[in-house]
């Protein structure tokens, strides 16, 4: 299993989200608004369709939010926290940048 990715708003159209890959899925989770995006990652590497309202993928998106729900609760590497957000260093910035998350 892997750890949750992280982002939060930097800027642009970038939200605060959480996302898990695990089987070949890729779940991705909002907080702000309770939106899910899922993808078929072996199937579809761009990320073109979302799954996460095709009911044939309701227990996938079960799942894995309840696998991601856990992750999200353990501090797995004690990071630097203000009030209840990650706090990114400049150069966590700097690639999420180069990785087209923020502009």
């Amino acid at each position: 299993m892997s750890l949750p990715h992280y982002w939060k708003e930097l800027g642009g159209d970038v939200s605060r989200g959480f996302s898990l890959l695990l089987g070949g899925h890729k779940l991705i989770f909002y907080p702000e608004n309770e939106r899910y995006q899922l993808y078929d990652i072996s199937k579809d590497p761009n990320e073109l369709k979302n799954l996460a309202d095709d009911d044939r993928y309701k227990l996938t998106v079960k799942d894995l939010n309840d696998r991601l729900r856990r992750i999200r609760n353990e501090d797995f590497l004690n990071l630097p926290v203000e009030g209840n957000k990650r706090v990114l260093s400049d150069e966590e910035k700097r690639k999420l940048k180069a990785l087209g998350y923020v502009e």
